[in-house]
């Protein structure tokens, strides 16, 4: 089916009930609206996800719409279409692919369902999404997801984290999901290179402590045994690994204090040659 922007001027939006759902959808609604820029847009979405659409200027009006509660059962979905019929709209996109918009009376009520039919398996939801809205004939302007962030929230999350970051950014990742579809692809992950992989894992607790301790005792042996070296390199390399972990990580002074007391003790019971009373 095919729109014509000239006879839409008043849109519907059946949105979902989660929050993430909402924004693999973001992106082929934000190029429905660029296409329809002079049309009045109301947004029905369910009560989790109202937080994320709430004051974004992509919609003229957004409305709670809880299936669970007011607009639950047969009876809450004939009161819906009801609302439907009494908006008016020329245009009713269903993102959850009912059949209500057939019985709204809009001009234009594509079925959003058949979205899945014809794409390709392993594709994307939002790629899925926007290829939902381009067989309407909308040109595909952007691509990438819209999560509004009102001014407000932005300064509340600087006063709560700010301080902690100083600057830096902060990066967060959830790749996964229950469906694959909705998942982000393993080969669209960067994976870290051989020296930066070694350092990761240098700064590890495990590793950091056991390169301390092999790397001071190496350093101990050699010191006070004839050798070619070779210990001593291995040891002053395994400190530093050692004492770099410790500076990327968490550290007690006091504790790395009692680990050089121990390596200094276990010296002299080397230099002497007889265990000590530590």
């Amino acid at each position: 089916m095919k729109i014509d922007p000239k006879r839409i001027k008043r849109v519907l939006v059946i949105g979902l009930s989660c929050l993430g759902d909402m924004l693999l959808a973001s992106a082929a609604l934000w190029n429905l609206r660029l296409y329809l820029k002079e049309a009045h847009f109301t947004l029905w979405v369910g009560p989790r996800a109202l937080g994320a659409v709430e004051g974004d200027p992509l919609w003229d009006e957004v409305v709670p719409y809880d299936r669970q509660g007011e607009y639950a059962g047969l009876r809450g979905r004939a009161k819906a279409i009801r609302r439907m019929r009494e908006g008016r709209y020329d245009l009713i996109v269903d993102l959850r692919s009912t059949l209500m918009p057939l019985l709204s009376g809009a001009r234009f009520a594509p079925l959003w369902g058949f979205k899945g039919v014809f794409a390709p398996q392993g594709v994307h939801e939002a790629e899925r999404n926007i290829a939902a809205v381009a067989s309407l004939g909308v040109p595909i302007a952007v691509r990438r997801l819209r999560f509004y962030v009102p001014q407000s929230s932005r300064d509340a999350a600087d006063r709560l984290i700010g301080p902690a970051l100083k600057g830096r950014p902060l990066v967060v990742l959830n790749p996964s999901g229950s469906i694959p579809e909705k998942r982000w692809p393993v080969e669209r992950f960067s994976g870290l290179g051989l020296l930066e992989e070694m350092f990761h894992t240098i700064a590890s607790p495990p590793m950091a402590y056991l390169f301390f301790v092999i790397g001071t005792v190496l350093l101990i042996f050699e010191f006070f045994t004839a050798g070619v070296g070779i210990a001593g390199f291995v040891g002053a390399v395994l400190t530093i690994f050692g004492c770099y972990g410790f500076s990327a990580l968490p550290t007690r002074p006091g504790a790395i204090a009692l680990l050089v007391l121990a390596m200094i003790a276990f010296a002299i019971d080397v230099q002497v040659g007889i265990p000590r009373l530590w």
